[in-house]
């Protein structure tokens, strides 16, 4: 009689659904990026034909090997803190470009369509502003190097300015503080020696920490 109205949630709104992304790199001498993702491409493909077999662990796990996962941090505008993170569920290459690379045009001596790799991940889920990705994330880089794990990373590791990556190399590792979201960049001390030796040996050391408001 009063025609009133009733509505009620009858959805999720987190992301467990099936999306692709693309993923652009850029390219570099000897193709090692086209190279990586078109074997990485080719063990799925085969893992599927029963041509290459996973580790025992990956078999008696029933895990799936090939699958990685994307960050995506948003910095503030000094690029030093993390203001927003995001990462998907498993993910894994679908698609690499490798058609381009034989591309030919009689117009340029050089194939400049190679100069970018876009390769396809198609993703399952997502999650938005956890903050525990941020724990995930250090652990991820845990992963790939053990010293920089709490309570030994300062044994073994730097923490440098990241304006002073590429003097590395960017051989350096990240790590999200917890306590403020600093986006912190480490380097292995015998690396960091090495190059602050030879800096040191030119009298540039000093003036690039100076430079940089830099305290090793």
């Amino acid at each position: 009689v009063y025609q009133e109205i009733y509505s009620q949630v009858d959805g999720n709104i987190e992301n467990y659904g099936e999306f692709d992304i693309d993923a652009t790199f850029r390219n570099i001498k000897g193709d090692p990026i086209l190279y990586m993702f078109y074997i990485w491409l080719l063990y799925e493909s085969y893992v599927f034909q029963g041509t290459l077999m996973p580790y025992p662990d990956f078999i008696v796990e029933n895990e799936i090997d090939y699958c990685t996962r994307i960050y995506r941090l948003v910095l503030d505008s000094t690029k030093t803190y993390v203001k927003k993170i995001s990462a998907t569920g498993a993910c894994y290459p679908i698609s690499v470009p490798t058609g381009q690379f034989f591309d030919y045009s009689s117009d340029k001596p050089y194939n400049e369509q190679t100069k970018d790799i876009t390769v396809r991940f198609r993703c399952m889920g997502a999650q938005y502003l956890d903050d525990i990705l941020v724990f995930e994330f250090n652990k991820t880089v845990v992963i790939f190097n053990v010293h920089m794990k709490d309570g030994t990373r300062e044994q073994t590791m730097t923490k440098v300015n990241p304006a002073m990556l590429t003097i590395f190399n960017n051989r350096g590792y990240p790590r999200i503080n917890p306590d403020n979201y600093k986006l912190e960049w480490w380097v292995d001390k015998t690396v960091f020696a090495a190059k602050s030796a030879l800096l040191d040996k030119y009298g540039l050391m000093s003036k690039l920490a100076q430079n940089l408001q830099f305290n090793p």
